[in-house]
């Protein structure tokens, strides 16, 4: 089964308040390591979330790291290729990718584990990886252009909003759960994007039921 998890998602398994305790949580991570390492998961990472989790370094960098560390361990190279990729490949193929080729080739992979866990050495890091963080960012603007298109489309409206409009970031994070099975988010508006744009592929469910439910951790 493949697995998206939202922002929120990711940081929940290392603090998610106010009921849920450190044990369980820590059985948590433990249960989805395993059902990553038997291949019953896999968690598939996005350019978009790498980019939304680095606002928690700013805050709380050793939570930061924690999260980080984490999603990486359990997404291992499952990285997806933006959206603006995943938009031109669509067009090209046909249809959605499958397999492997939903997934950036491995250095890009490389690069963007190594940058995002090691934010206080960038300038130390080979200068691959920082030009890949360059090319990250000048991809932003194209991306969300597209995502807003995308949005425009499905609700057949049009929508006035600016760069920092949560529709945005929701949609790249539509484009890529979409090429997975599952979506983990207890986000609201999120939830009512995917309702929007329904995929009979994709089955949204909150933090609490995945655990619960796909992990067999109960709360507590």
């Amino acid at each position: 089964m493949d697995v998206y998890l939202d922002t929120n998602a990711v940081s929940y398994f290392d603090a998610y308040p106010p009921d849920w305790t450190a044990p369980v949580l820590a059985k948590a991570r433990e249960r989805l390591t395993e059902e990553v390492d038997k291949g019953g998961i896999s968690v598939f990472i996005s350019v978009n979330l790498i980019e939304e989790l680095l606002g928690i370094s700013t805050t709380d960098p050793q939570k930061y790291l924690r999260v980080i560390n984490f999603l990486w361990r359990v997404g291992q190279n499952n990285l997806l290729h933006s959206t603006e990729d995943l938009g031109r490949a669509e067009a090209t193929n046909g249809g959605p990718l499958e397999g492997n080729d939903r997934l950036e080739w491995w250095i890009n992979v490389d690069i963007a584990r190594r940058a995002s866990r090691n934010l206080g050495q960038l300038a130390g890091i080979p200068q691959l990886t920082q030009q890949g963080f360059a090319k990250f960012e000048q991809d932003e603007k194209t991306r969300r252009d597209d995502a807003k298109k995308k949005l425009e489309a499905a609700s057949g409206e049009r929508r006035e909003v600016d760069q920092d409009d949560a529709a945005l970031v929701e949609i790249c994070h539509y484009v890529a759960a979409s090429y997975t099975d599952l979506l983990v988010t207890d986000d609201a508006g999120f939830q009512a994007t995917c309702e929007a744009i329904p995929n009979p592929r994709l089955k949204v469910v909150t933090f609490e039921e995945f655990v619960v439910k796909y992990l067999g951790v109960a709360k507590g």
